[in-house]
């Protein structure tokens, strides 16, 4: 296990296209990579497995690939990735044994985090991490804009998190089969 107290910076993605990185989630990686740069952080967790149409690449692999095309000191070792989770939900369901996997106590999920993405992205986050973790982590917002549907469809899904913070409903699982056939076709 890794002796050091970990500082969890989780740079999300918010979509793709096939084999793309996305313009919001493009955003996300500036405003992450900025923050990697004070020297506060131990590690990155990226997420984002296929989840799109003729996608063969993971949206986790890609963001890597980004950041250190952008910032040459980023090593392998500097980053977590899940690259099989489709939704945040798996995304944060998976983290503890991630972690472990990666040389860190099943425990630092409890750790210090900080969440960068679009605003109600992030709240939709600190609620599900709360929920499951009891975690409050640090909430970075990378600046996106959401028009009207943006908006509408962010603050559903933040009653749905609420409502309904396991995931394991119906809507959750079906959001989850959708995106994985989408990806197989």
């Amino acid at each position: 296990m890794k002796s050091v107290t970990p500082h969890f910076l989780w740079i999300f993605s918010l979509g793709t296209r096939a084999n793309e990185i996305a313009e919001d989630t493009i955003l996300n990686l500036q405003t992450g990579l900025r923050l990697w740069r004070t020297g506060n952080y131990t590690c990155i967790v990226l997420d984002g497995g296929c989840f799109v149409a003729n996608q063969t690449i993971a949206i986790a692999d890609l963001n890597k690939q980004w950041l250190m095309a952008n910032e040459p000191s980023l090593k392998d070792s500097d980053f977590i990735l899940d690259t099989a989770a489709v939704t945040t939900r798996e995304h944060l369901v998976n983290m503890p044994q991630l972690f472990w996997q990666n040389g860190y106590s099943y425990w630092n999920v409890y750790g210090d985090h900080t969440i960068v993405s679009e605003k109600y992205h992030t709240w939709g986050i600190w609620l599900l991490l709360w929920e499951r973790f009891r975690v409050r982590p640090r909430l970075h917002y990378s600046g996106q804009v959401l028009g009207w549907p943006g908006w509408c469809k962010r603050i559903f899904s933040l009653g749905y998190y609420f409502l309904f913070p396991k995931g394991n409903d119906w809507l959750g699982k079906r959001e989850a089969t959708k995106r994985r056939q989408a990806a197989a076709h």
